[in-house]
């Protein structure tokens, strides 16, 4: 249903991605990756994603990025560091 309401380049936000008590969430997101084209992007505490090419997003200087490659499609996981003032 997400897929099918989603505008071009908007994000799908998954909570629960990993959390020990919900390895449902975790599966359903990744078989969405593996056999339903959905695009992970970033992940925090959530996992954002898309399907299709996602817009631009600059990440605030609070976070740190690490960037690699999941299902051939470069993902950010992003740490937040509250201690930085912009």
């Amino acid at each position: 249903m997400a897929k099918s309401l989603l505008k071009p380049g908007g994000f799908v936000i998954f909570d629960d991605i990993i959390t020990l008590h919900t390895p449902g969430v975790t599966a359903a997101v990744w078989e969405g990756v593996f056999h339903d084209d959905l695009v992970p992007v970033f992940q925090t505490s959530k996992l954002y994603a898309t399907w299709g090419q996602p817009i631009e997003v600059e990440i605030p200087k609070t976070f740190t990025a690490f960037s690699h490659e999941v299902a051939g499609h470069l993902m950010s996981h992003l740490e937040y560091h509250s201690d930085v003032v912009e």
